[in-house]
């Protein structure tokens, strides 16, 4: 798809140019946040950093402008290396590319970033939407192809109260009469981290209790391979067509670092797995996040009150 997605705050906008429609959805503070901080700190990992637990070296000084950076190199696949120029009075980077190797040494350069800006306010005007003339209102249009009174202003999602924070499946896989989805993961710690998901109902005979974790493997993995042993806690007993809550801590307790939490389900007839990465938040944000979080889960109202502090003390029993 040729476009852009566009999110103010109150509303998520995504324009196709290809098509030449666009769609306009409400959506509330908290869950836009969630979505920006997921689309930014995964393209800081990946595309710009290159894959996780990639090891940069320095291998100098390089000026780019009138600054005279630290540069650092990283390379993998044997045929691409990520180069980094650090301010060294800031500590922020300058510029980065990426670079393919071929076989004869020689580099050409794939992804070149040269206007980084950090932490600087943009100004509202920079994120509100006018329609290019003559795109099509997809969203409106499909409103408006309910039968009545689904299709009535009234009952339109716009005119409708949206929860504070809204739990669905950012990813899913299937496979016979199993089922595995996914909604976010969050650091906790440099070695632990929360992450919510679901699974299909696990088998069991009569005179056995559920076993939430049948046939379910875990580890963290890194961009080389390189899968690491967890340990693992529920934040609350699982129950049927309910969120999981899951809490893990790496075994060796070396920090997660930029890679990701793999959850695998083995079955006879299906093997489904999916990744989390574990996002890093202020507290405060965190903290709240983690509230509306369970009040949108429908944690009960008889379990203990599920904030940051008590999931890091859950974290740190993990020993």
């Amino acid at each position: 798809m040729t476009g852009y997605q566009l999110c103010d705050g109150h509303y998520e906008t995504a324009v196709n140019d290809l098509s030449r429609e666009y769609y306009r959805v409400p959506v509330q503070p908290l869950d836009a946040i969630l979505k920006t901080e997921e689309l930014a700190q995964g393209t800081a990992m990946t595309m710009v950093l290159g894959p996780a637990d990639l090891r940069f070296r320095r291998v100098g000084v390089e000026p780019v402008g009138e600054i005279a950076c630290d540069l650092y190199v990283g390379s993998f696949a044997k045929s691409t290396a990520v180069r980094v120029w650090l301010n060294p009075v800031t500590g922020w980077p300058v510029r980065i590319t990426h670079e393919d190797i071929d076989g004869a040494g020689k580099s050409t350069t794939r992804m070149e970033i040269v206007e980084i800006a950090i932490n600087e306010e943009n100004p509202d005007s920079q994120f509100l939407f006018t329609p290019p003339e003559g795109y099509v209102d997809r969203m409106a249009e499909l409103i408006k192809s309910l039968p009545a009174p689904l299709a009535q202003p009234g009952n339109s999602t716009e005119n409708n109260k949206l929860p504070a924070l809204t739990i669905q499946a950012t990813g899913s896989a299937g496979g016979g009469d199993q089922s595995l989805e996914k909604w976010h993961g969050f650091l906790l710690s440099s070695t632990s981290a929360l992450f919510v998901w679901k699974r299909s109902v696990p088998t069991k005979k009569e005179s056995e209790t559920l076993d939430w974790l049948q046939n379910i493997e875990m580890d963290y993995r890194n961009g080389n391979g390189v899968s690491r042993p967890l340990r693992h806690a529920w934040v609350q007993p699982p129950q049927p067509s309910q969120w999981l809550w899951s809490i893990v801590k790496t075994v060796d307790g070396k920090p997660l670092g930029r890679g990701i939490i793999h959850l695998q389900l083995r079955a006879d007839r299906a093997e489904l797995s999916c990744g989390f990465a574990a996002l890093q938040l202020t507290n405060e944000m965190l903290d709240e996040l983690i509230i509306e979080a369970a009040t949108s889960a429908g944690v009960p109202a008889s379990a203990e009150p599920i904030t940051l502090q008590f999931l890091r003390a859950k974290a740190a029993e993990l020993e």
